[in-house]
């Protein structure tokens, strides 16, 4: 029998955006156990993941996290549960792959495009701090800062919405960084960020870990430009979910059994 492996993006799906995941969610999960393996794909890196799933597979009522793997950084990472922990068994790096000179001359460009938009947007738009975050196989760039918390979180996603801001400072980057089009890509990331990363690096990248197996795959930003974009695209009809959020995940969870139960023959 083929078996059965469900992805999930993390904020936005799986959990509120950098909050933790909820109870109803982890019931959903480990009724889900049941019929296939799962893992969480998203650009996060491994604490922040950590921090938010964690109930997972750790509450009482939780899944058995032999049956979770881990993808942080888009799944340039694989975690799985080996004597009583998660441990790392495959990762690239970034900075190798495109040599010191390229990574620096980026970095050059991100400093270039923080320091507009300071100018330009100052005092509307909240800054608190770490606006560049290497995690090995991707760069994450903020420009509000990984720092901030939910109230400036909420009014940047609220000014972005209507503003385009972060869409405007990545065409900003890509035009000011020519020399990095055509061996790395950029989407934007969570509701605050923007991920870069070497072309190919995208989530699509976890499916290399899942060959044979029939992959269901479930985000939330899966519209072109967005993060989930490149997985979803790839997905077969039927095996590929658009959420609006974890309440509405909840619902695609049931409906991912219904069908794993059906091609199974089994009857719930």
């Amino acid at each position: 029998m083929t078996k059965s492996v469900v992805l999930f993006d993390m904020d936005g799906t799986l959990t509120p955006a950098r909050k933790k995941v909820e109870a109803n969610i982890v019931s959903k999960l480990k009724e889900l156990s049941r019929y296939a393996e799962i893992g969480i794909v998203t650009g996060s890196d491994l604490p922040y993941l950590k921090e938010q799933c964690f109930d997972i597979w750790n509450r009482f009522d939780g899944c058995n996290p032999t049956k979770i793997t881990l993808l942080p950084c888009n799944g340039t990472k694989r975690l799985t549960w080996v004597d009583g922990e998660f441990k790392l068994t495959d990762s690239v790096d970034m900075r190798d792959h495109i040599g010191t000179v390229m990574y620096n001359k980026l970095i050059e460009k991100l400093v270039d495009v923080q320091s507009y938009f300071i100018r330009y947007t100052m005092p509307v738009y909240p800054l608190t701090g770490t606006f560049i975050s290497y995690r090995g196989s991707l760069l994450n760039y903020c420009p509000i800062g990984r720092d901030a918390n939910h109230s400036d979180r909420k009014k940047f996603t609220d000014l972005d919405e209507t503003n385009l801001i972060r869409s405007r400072l990545l065409d900003r980057l890509a035009t000011t960084f020519k020399e990095g089009n055509d061996i790395l890509e950029m989407r934007l990331g969570g509701e605050t960020s923007i991920d870069i990363f070497p072309t190919g690096w995208d989530k699509s990248f976890a499916l290399r870990y899942f060959e044979g197996y029939d992959v269901h795959f479930v985000g939330d930003r899966c519209q072109k430009g967005g993060n989930d974009f490149d997985i979803y695209n790839v997905m077969m009809r039927g095996n590929k979910h658009s959420t609006t959020g974890p309440d509405n995940t909840a619902l695609i969870i049931d409906k991912i059994i219904e069908k794993l139960t059906q091609d199974r023959g089994e009857i719930q």
